[in-house]
This record gives structure tokens, sequence and C-alpha cells, in this order.
């Protein structure tokens, strides 16, 4: 239930909280790298090795969150 409770419940608690101060579109787009920070944790702790396309897709999803924090601070 704890390991559920940090999870699950807590992200959720800091989305909305995001979503409040953020914006819709800037809190989806970092919540949505919440999959590669934890893939990235896992391939640090346990030394996985990590396929070329896993790379590609870390460094897109990680130029979209730029490009999408970027333009909205400008705004």
């Amino acid at each position: 239930m704890a390991v559920g409770l940090l999870g699950y419940g807590l992200s959720l608690v800091l989305f909305v909280r995001a979503l409040r101060n953020l914006g819709t579109a800037r809190s989806g787009a970092y919540f949505s790298t919440a999959p590669f920070i934890g893939a990235a944790i896992t391939i640090l702790l346990l030394g996985e090795p990590t396929p070329a396309p896993f790379w590609v897709a870390a460094s897109l999803m990680g130029i979209g969150v730029w490009l999408q924090s970027d333009r909205a601070s400008r705004a």
C-alpha cells in the first residue's frame, strides 16, 4: 500500500498542483517524462543494457519538454 500511495497517489496530487501552477500543457509535458525517468533510474541502479531506440526516444522527449517549457516561459 505504501508503494501505491507514493507511486500513484502522490504523483496525482503533484500533477493537480502542477496543473494549477504551470498550466495544462507544461504539466502534461513534464508528467509524460515519468516513464523515462523511471527507466533511467532502473538503468543506473541495475546496470541494464539500453538499446539505441531508447536513447532516441529519450532525446526526443527531452527536446519536446524543453521546447514546451521554453515557449511557455516566453508567453
